[in-house]
């Protein structure tokens, strides 16, 4: 069973993590995107680790409450 869980949850950290490393990489190697498509990259960043935040939060509950 806990194997199960684990196999969840990162195959649910899998999507976000590599929506954030595609971004982080691509205003990485291009400095000079404009402001407002930098900025859309960083809020989609923010709410993909926000979203991790809570995946791994949710895995965190059951073993707390043993």
């Amino acid at each position: 069973m806990a194997k199960d869980r684990i196999t969840h949850v990162i195959h649910d950290l899998l999507s976000p993590l590599t929506s954030v490393r595609s971004l982080s990489e691509i205003l990485i190697d291009y400095p000079n995107i404009n402001g407002n498509k930098r900025k859309e990259f960083l809020g989609i960043i923010i709410r993909e680790t926000e979203r991790m935040s809570g995946i791994i939060e949710r895995a965190e509950s059951p073993v707390r409450s043993t």
